[in-house]
């Protein structure tokens, strides 16, 4: 066996090597003539680069499915005495970065970079990474072209959108990252104010390998001219000289036009796309999207098209990056940790549904005619807007700063909007001294944020002495596909920005320094509501001050989206755990009755799958709340559920709970088909619990979920303000108290259920234990039980915030318009729970499934794969799925 040091050393040879574009496999070859190793040493060597390579592979973050297993591992991470372009983009990104932020960025680039092929072989990869919204993804695909370009790709491609801005801007930066870091290694076929229009018989000379030290960088829109141009670009290179031209495209915004949508043909882009890949003999193609619901429903079956199957990798989320679920928050999903809190930040703000009509026309025959008008909820948006601005430059943070206007998609009513905003800010100029009294009311009403964030100067008096300043500076401007001036935020000159706009604010487009959004837009789609949200990504040094208007029914979208996005994430980390590929088994999707996931059109290959709740715990947390029919035919639900149990077993007390063990499945079905869920609860829904029910009592020779045990969850200390109720059992039940969160329809409590409450029916041990813990004890316990537990919620349940007690203070609220205790600035509010009856909340915790189920829509892989008897997808369940969608 070779000693150590022998093969350290060796090994950093073929390491050098590869970085020559040299294959593991011929560097091994080369050392070996050169050092004269035996065949046995070969083989040693050869299988500890294969280690060292693996290293990289199996990396923590990214999450990754990969691909089949046709890419063999080769790269070992960066090799700073042999590369040039990564460590002068990593030297450049540690004058803005933490450590910590450029070792993630290392990290993931570099697993993608491992899952590509090496270039010294054919290849046509197709991948997908997943990112977050304005999370940073131009940095990571920054960071995987620089490693490239170090080990021998030649070619770089980034598809940057559809717009000119966005294209601008992608071009700006990679030239700023990369380009002007090595100019004499690099040449570009694309400028800043030039899209591609080369000539073809440039590509001969360009391409050819005898230039094979420099790196050629476009970035292109995505646009039939400039597309057909590229494609006879290539297509005018020799074989001979593609075949020696590793490439690798980067997809920017992937979901976005790339897609086909069509079903007899394909559309132009996704067609001009496929044959620009097609054309090229070594090409990784990559797609960057933080929103991949229309690239994971890509046909499969089509070798040709984009479906990534090779790998998709999901980014982890960035420290410091405010998202969906870090603004609005989201309710309690099943994986999650016990004690585990998602309630957002309180930074929205409320736009009233009888301003809509001040802002967008009713019908599309008043469009011509409408002239929008400026609301109050507008008019505080702008001065707070001016106000924190000035805070951000009393920090001595003299940056851009700016506002977003989205109320409506039509482009004629933008400029109508500026001429409003015009007046608004003239107004504000003339007068601001005469509302000193007021402005300092806003001012101290929105700064007291109590949030962990570190915090600048917020005092009102150094806030209004840069008031003058910022007035003199700002200006409003449309940006839109028609406008003349657009939004251009020039180096070294900040400035003050209320930004009016549409589509081209929608995707891609960065706003630099957003404070203040102001939005109304209404989306039917996931991908495009969330690529709306411009008001995602980092805000070091104010992260105190933006706040976003927007009506009730969007913050509720966006709770539900911050789910959505955690889901898919966690079957990405779900199906590699299990060693499935993206070919193996399809990425699920949660399904919204009012929303689409994407354009229909997009959504060829998608197919039904249910929800499994195979150990899931699920809670009712949405009430009617004023509707006492409602709420009492859910009381007489209960009680009739309480008295059968009752004729034939007796209630177990559980410290001050009662349990009744046993109870046959029929009066569990017969309990869920006349409680009623509120219809907006989508995994709640009665036809799917009572066929997952049936489905498991029918499975296998004994069946599962035959007997419930039922939990009644009593108040420990009564209260006599929060009253009690008549289940049935012979004796009063004191309700418990659950406020509401936050003043929004419906009424939600955000939480039921507590892990003492799922545990009532187990021997559990006293110490805590974590959710993949009580799954496991119930599965041991409890494998073929289910768990029913009713909760008596007091109509007049109030906010209490027991970590706050003692900080807190009581007075009228002037949402609810109920003097009530309040939370401090930047933590989430609650309010009284006013409901019209005493409210019954219902908790159902469910074991391991002896079937296996699949409410989510998922690409249709069955004509790939034989049923994965573990898997959500078997094929009874699949059958009877494909017979409901023909149905």
């Amino acid at each position: 066996m070779m000693i150590q040091e022998m093969l350290d050393e060796i090994l950093e040879q073929v390491k050098a090597l590869v970085y020559y574009s040299s294959t593991p496999e011929a560097a091994v070859s080369k050392v070996a003539k050169t050092a004269r190793l035996s065949p046995a040493e070969v083989a040693e060597v050869q299988a500890a680069y294969l280690r060292l390579a693996e290293k990289y592979i199996e990396l923590t973050d990214p999450r990754v499915l990969k691909g089949n297993q046709r890419i063999e591992s080769w790269y070992t991470g960066p090799d700073f005495e042999n590369a040039w372009c990564w460590p002068a983009y990593k030297k450049l990104l540690a004058r803005k970065w933490t450590d910590r932020a450029i070792g993630r960025l290392d990290e993931s680039s570099t697993k993608i970079l491992a899952h590509m092929s090496h270039p010294a072989n054919r290849f046509a990869t197709r991948g997908l990474v997943v990112g977050y919204v304005q999370s940073g993804k131009t940095a990571n695909y920054s960071a995987l072209i620089s490693k490239a370009a170090d080990v021998g790709y030649r070619l770089f491609i980034v598809l940057a959108g559809t717009t000119s801005g966005l294209r601008r801007q992608t071009q700006r930066r990679l030239e700023n990252d990369i380009v002007a870091l090595n100019p004499g290694n690099w040449d570009k076929i694309t400028g800043l104010e030039r899209d591609f229009g080369y000539y073809p018989g440039v590509a001969e000379s360009m391409l050819n390998p005898a230039n094979r030290s420099v790196r050629i960088l476009g970035v292109v829109k995505k646009n039939k001219t400039i597309l057909e141009k590229l494609k006879t670009f290539l297509r005018n290179a020799s074989a001979e000289v593609l075949a020696s031209c590793p490439v690798l495209v980067i997809d920017d915004e992937a979901d976005n036009a790339s897609v086909n949508t069509k079903t007899d043909d394909r559309t132009t882009i996704n067609r001009l796309i496929i044959e620009i890949l097609g054309s090229l003999p070594k090409c990784a193609y990559v797609g960057y999207t933080a929103t991949p619901f229309a690239n994971v429903f890509i046909d499969p079956t089509s070798p040709q098209d984009l479906f990534p199957r090779d790998f998709i990798f999901d980014l982890p989320r960035p420290d410091d990056y405010f998202g969906a679920e870090k603004i609005f928050g989201r309710d309690l999903l099943w994986f999650d940790e016990e004690g585990s809190s998602f309630e957002g930040l309180d930074v929205v703000r409320r736009i009233d549904t009888d301003e809509h009509a001040m802002l967008q026309p009713r019908k599309a025959s008043d469009r011509a005619s409408f002239e929008p008008t400026v609301p109050d909820s507008l008019r505080a948006a702008v001065e707070y807007f001016l106000l924190a601005t000035a805070c951000r430059f009393a920090r001595g943070q003299r940056d851009h700063s700016s506002m977003l206007v989205h109320t409506t998609q039509f482009v004629h009513l933008h400029a109508r909007m500026k001429e409003r905003l015009d007046e608004v800010l003239k107004d504000f100029r003339t007068n601001w001294k005469r509302r000193k009294d007021s402005l300092r009311k806003r001012w101290l009403a929105e700064s007291e944020f109590s949030a962990d964030f570190a915090k600048g100067i917020t005092d009102y008096e150094s806030v209004i002495e840069k008031l003058p300043e910022v007035l003199a500076m700002c200006e409003v401007v449309v940006d839109n596909g028609y406008s003349s001036s657009r939004l251009q935020y020039p180096e070294n000159d900040p400035k003050v920005f209320i930004a009016i706009g549409g589509n081209t604010l929608s995707r891609g487009l960065t706003l630099e320094g957003l404070v203040v959004s102001y939005f109304i837009r209404t989306a039917s789609a996931y991908d495009t509501l969330l690529q709306m949200g411009r008001w995602f990504g980092y805000r070091f040094g104010y992260e105190d001050l933006p706040r976003i208007w927007m009506t009730d029914e969007l913050e509720e979208y966006f709770l539900f989206l911050a789910e959505v996005e955690e889901e898919i994430r966690r079957d990405i980390q779900r199906l590699e755990k299990q060693g499935k590929t993206p070919m193996d088994l399809a990425i699920r999707v949660r399904t919204h009755p009012k929303l689409q996931i994407t354009a229909k059109q997009k959504m060829g290959s998608a197919r039904l799958a249910t929800a499994s709740y195979s150990e899931q715990r699920l809670q009712s947390f949405l009430f009617k709340h004023d509707d006492d029919t409602w709420l009492q035919a859910n009381l007489d639900a209960g009680r009739a559920l309480v008295s059968e149990i009752m004729k034939t077993s007796r209630a177990d007390r559980v410290g001050t709970n009662r349990l009744f063990r046993d109870a046959p499945v029929e009066l569990v079905e017969k309990f869920l088909r006349s409680y009623r869920f509120h219809e907006d609860h989508d995994d709640l829904r009665q036809d799917l619990l009572l066929n997952y029910i049936s489905r498991e009592t029918q499975a296998g020779p004994e069946g599962a979920l035959k007997s419930w045990n039922i939990g009644i969850i009593w108040r420990e200390k009564p209260d006599a303000a929060l009253g009690s109720v008549d289940l049935g059992i012979g004796e009063l039940v004191p309700c418990i108290s659950r406020s509401r969160f936050r003043w929004t329809s419906p009424c939600n409590i955000k939480a039921l259920t507590s892990a003492r409450d799922r545990l009532l029916d187990l021997r559990a041990p006293r110490a805590s234990l974590d959710e993949s813990a009580m799954i496991a004890l119930r599965n041991e316990q409890a494998p073929r039980t289910g768990l029913l537990l009713l909760y008596p919620i007091s109509k007049d349940s109030v906010p209490t915030y027991p970590a706050l007690k003692g900080k807190l203070e009581s007075r009228k609220c002037s949402e609810c318009g109920v003097e009530h205790v309040m939370a401090p600035r930047g933590v989430a509010k609650r309010h009284p729970l006013l409901a019209a009856q005493h409210v019954l909340g219902v908790a159902l915790v469910f074991p391991k499934s002896i079937n296996s189920d699949a409410s989510y829509m998922a690409a249709n892989l069955s004509t790939l794969l034989a049923p994965d008897p573990e898997d959500l997808d078997v094929a009874a369940v699949q059958a009877e799925l494909e017979s409901e969608v023909a149905a």
